[in-house]
C-alpha cells in the first residue's frame, strides 16, 4: 500500500488530524501590533476543509464581540487566507469611517493561538 497522510493517520486511537498548511504576519492600518493568521487542513475531510487561527480578534468600537480568531472554510487555503484578513479590515475600515481614531486595543489577543488544543470540530476518518 502506498503511504500517503491519510494512509500514515488512519489508526483507531487518531481521532483528528490537521496538518499546517502556512503562516502569515501583517500590520493593520496604523496599529502597531502584528497579527499572525495560521491555516491548517483537516486531514480525513472531503471536501477539503481549512481552519484559520489569528493571532487576536479584532474588537472596534463599532462592534458588540470581538471576531475572527478561529474560522473554518472550504475551498482553498487562499480562499481561508482571504476571509481571515478580510475580517480583520471589514471591521476597521468600518470603525475609520464612523470616525474613531485606530488604536491597538482594538486588537484583543488570542488566549487559544499558542496553544494545543482538541479542536471542537469532530472528523470521522472512515
Amino acid at each position: 500500500m502506498p503511504w500517503d497522510e491519510k494512509s500514515a493517520l488512519e489508526h483507531e486511537h487518531v481521532s483528528y488530524a490537521q496538518k499546517f498548511i502556512s503562516e502569515y504576519t501583517f500590520l493593520l492600518g496604523s496599529l502597531s501590533l502584528p497579527i499572525t493568521i495560521r491555516i491548517y487542513k483537516h486531514v480525513f475531510s472531503d471536501p477539503a476543509m481549512f481552519d484559520t487561527i489569528a493571532s487576536y480578534a479584532i474588537k472596534t468600537p463599532t462592534q458588540v464581540s470581538p471576531y475572527g480568531a478561529h474560522k473554518t472554510y472550504q475551498d482553498s487555503a487562499e480562499y481561508a487566507l482571504s476571509q481571515a484578513v478580510m475580517n480583520f479590515t471589514l471591521y476597521y475600515s468600518e470603525a475609520i469611517e464612523a470616525g474613531h481614531e485606530p488604536n491597538d486595543s482594538w486588537l484583543v489577543p488570542n488566549e487559544h493561538f499558542y496553544k494545543v488544543e482538541k479542536p471542537e470540530v469532530d472528523s470521522d476518518p472512515s
